[in-house]
């Protein structure tokens, strides 16, 4: 199965103003694969807020000449097409994902998802929080935090060091004993990823 680990930057609090998408692919067999784009957020998503650049250092500057995010789906969306998609507070990524997409009227593509927060709280519940930066120092990682790029590379190593510190064979078998249930979106569904109560036996 095709592993897509991504991480979007916005441009202000709008779910839509997508400005930055990092991603990384692992596929078996084949290397390791990065992939970054600046994105000029749509005109109707408002200007950049201060907060938000001073988190990601991303300016207006910055994307005047970056396709908007129509044309950066066009180039992804047959990688995202039928793969797991893996990110670290994945409802974050994955509502900016729906909404940019509603509002170049784009329908999504046909994906199952995971969330590295989830997962991480089950396979390194001692920590004292399980944001990405706490998880990826604990696991002696680093990164520059809220660059795409290098975030979503920061979400595929959780995802490598809980498969392999779990001993799961699989991704199937590490949902499986960890106890969540991936989640879910395609044209006209949404099912979040969601920790299950109990963690199978």
């Amino acid at each position: 199965m095709r592993v897509v680990c991504l991480d979007f930057e916005t441009a202000n609090g709008h779910p839509g103003s997508a400005c930055a998408l990092g991603m990384v692919i692992l596929e078996p067999g084949k290397e390791e694969k990065h992939w970054y784009s600046l994105i000029r957020p749509h005109p109707d998503c408002g200007p950049f807020h201060p907060m938000n650049v001073g988190i990601h250092g991303i300016r207006p500057r910055d994307v005047e000449d970056a396709p908007e995010f129509d044309r950066v789906f066009s180039g992804i969306r047959e990688t995202l097409e039928g793969s797991l998609v893996v990110a670290h507070n994945a409802s974050f990524d994955i509502g900016v994902l729906q909404k940019t997409l509603g509002m170049y009227h784009l329908e999504p593509p046909d994906f199952s998802y995971l969330c590295t927060v989830k997962l991480a709280r089950r396979v390194w519940g001692d920590l004292e929080n399980h944001r990405l930066s706490t998880v990826c120092a604990h696991l002696g990682y680093r990164f520059r935090h809220h660059n795409a790029a290098e975030d979503a590379g920061a979400c595929a190593r959780i995802l490598t060091v809980a498969l392999e510190e779990t001993g799961a064979g699989g991704l199937e078998e590490l949902m499986e004993l960890t106890g969540i249930s991936p989640g879910l979106l395609g044209p006209g569904i949404h099912r979040p990823c969601r920790s299950l109560r109990r963690k199978p036996k």
